[in-house]
């Protein structure tokens, strides 16, 4: 889990967010599985978690929050897709079976990549042969992840920037006085519109 979030942080810290508007197009990239519908609520609980603010520790803490009340969209996919192709049984899986759901959920996983995050959950699990779905769920999410990180910064950098031309002028401006120290809550106030 924690390799997961170090990774989303590096991701994270290399952005320039200005208003919680950016949530939007960086869960769209972050979580390409996500429809409209289901980034709502995620938008709106970061917007309360945060207190109508953006930046990349609230939006890492965020995420945390998230992992651990296993609600973190990628990990929650992959805990699914991993149940959908288990063995005997869906909450533990060995090696063979884990390797075996791995070619139909994520087969550009390298075997090396497998065997390895495999071995570390085993480590510090308390069984010598299973390790918990939950847990490969957060492999998964991470090898998948891992293997992205290359494009998904540009790619973020792009739709945050592709969204912002459709964002009102006034709320980016309040968006940079808010990191410049200026409260903002992402809605113009009736001085500003004037």
């Amino acid at each position: 889990m924690f390799r997961y979030v170090y990774l989303l942080n590096d991701i994270l810290l290399s952005l320039d967010l200005v208003c919680t508007l950016d949530l939007r197009p960086l869960m769209m990239v972050l979580y390409p599985h996500l429809t409209d519908e289901d980034i709502d609520p995620h938008v709106l609980s970061f917007s309360s978690h945060s207190n109508n603010r953006i930046s990349p520790s609230l939006v890492s803490n965020y995420i945390m929050y998230c992992v651990v009340r296993e609600k973190e969209p990628r990990i929650c996919e992959a805990v699914s897709k991993l149940k959908q192709n288990c063995g005997t049984s869906p909450n533990r899986m060995t090696y063979p079976e884990f390797n075996t759901a791995m070619e139909a959920v994520y087969p550009l996983a390298t075997n090396k990549s497998k065997e390895h995050y495999f071995a570390c959950s085993l480590s510090n699990n308390n069984s010598n042969m299973f390790v918990e779905t939950s847990l490969l769920g957060q492999v998964v999410a991470f090898i998948q992840l891992q293997e992205a990180y290359p494009k998904i910064i540009s790619e973020i950098n792009d739709k945050i920037h592709h969204y912002r031309t459709k964002i009102p002028a006034e709320m980016i401006e309040a968006g940079l006085r808010q990191k410049q120290g200026v409260s903002f809550v992402g809605i113009p106030s009736n001085e500003q519109a004037k």
